[in-house]
This record gives structure tokens, sequence and C-alpha cells, in this order.
């Protein structure tokens, strides 16, 4: 998934759903569902799947996740709604 100002060397991660199925985090934390309903599921649900992880590796996406997944849930614009729902 890219944005129009992203280009294919892009590193940032643009979606949660891009941050779970990177190769430093597939697989490197257990499914929390107890019944996974998900025909692909980033998380491991055997132990044998299980991914171990640099924590410096981990660290450095996380630092990177949260600003980009904020910023662009941010209304650009405030919107103004009729004084009938006020």
């Amino acid at each position: 998934m890219q944005n129009k100002s992203c280009s294919n060397e892009c590193s940032s991660c643009h979606s949660i759903f891009e941050y779970y199925f990177h190769p430093h985090m597939y697989k490197t934390f257990e499914c929390t569902q107890q019944n996974c309903y998900r025909d692909i599921c980033p998380g491991y649900h055997d132990e044998k799947d299980f991914r171990q992880l640099n924590p410096l590796v981990r660290n450095g996406i996380m630092k990177i996740v949260p600003k980009n997944r904020f910023e662009e849930k941010q209304p650009k614009t405030q919107i103004k709604f009729p004084s009938i729902y006020e």
C-alpha cells in the first residue's frame, strides 16, 4: 500500500494491517482469538510457528507506526453539524 507521495522505497507502515504482516512482526506474537477465523493470521497459534525477534528491531518498528497511523486519521478540516445534532 502506498499513498500518492510515497515511492516504492518507502520504509514506513501506512496501516495496522501492513504493520502486522511486516516480516519483522509476522508470527512474533500470539494470536489473541480463542477460535481464530482468519485464513491468514499474523499471530502464531502453535509454539512451533513462533518466530523470535530481536527486541531492538521490534522497538524500531513500533516508533514508526503510531505516528503514521494517527496522522492519517486526523481530520484535515473541522466538520460543522447542523444545530439539530447539538
